[in-house]
C-alpha cells in the first residue's frame, strides 16, 4: 500500500510506518465519539482580539490585497458548517465594503 518513496516522505516528517498504519485504520474503522466538555467561548478557545488587533488585521489584509494573490472561497464540509457561514459569505459576496446587518455589525 505505501510506495517506497511514500515511507521516504513519512520518515522525512518523523512518522514511522506504524503511526501512518493506525492513522489510515483509525479512518477506516471510525473515530470515537469525543465528550464535550463545554461551548467555546472567550477564553475557552475563542480569543476576542482588541481594536489595536483589529487595526493590524485589516491593515494587514489590505496589503494581502496589493499583492498578486489570488482570493479564493472557503468551502465547508458540512451542511452546518455552510450555514454558519452563510451570512458572512453573503457579505463577501455583497457589495457594501461596511458591514450593514445586525449579525455582520455584531460579527465585525
Amino acid at each position: 500500500m505505501l510506495t517506497p518513496s511514500d515511507l521516504t516522505f513519512l520518515q522525512e516528517k518523523g512518522i514511522t510506518k506504524e503511526q501512518i498504519e493506525e492513522q489510515l485504520a483509525s479512518f477506516k474503522n471510525g473515530f470515537p465519539f469525543l465528550k464535550i466538555k463545554s461551548s467555546a467561548t472567550v477564553g475557552k478557545g475563542i480569543d476576542k482580539i482588541s481594536a489595536k488587533e483589529i487595526e493590524y488585521y485589516i491593515n494587514e489584509w489590505e496589503n494581502y490585497l496589493q499583492g498578486d494573490k489570488k482570493i479564493i472561497k472557503f468551502v465547508p464540509a458540512s451542511g452546518a458548517a455552510s450555514r454558519m457561514f452563510k451570512d458572512l459569505f453573503s457579505f463577501l459576496d455583497g457589495k457594501s465594503n461596511v458591514p450593514t446587518t445586525d449579525f455582520e455589525n455584531y460579527f465585525f
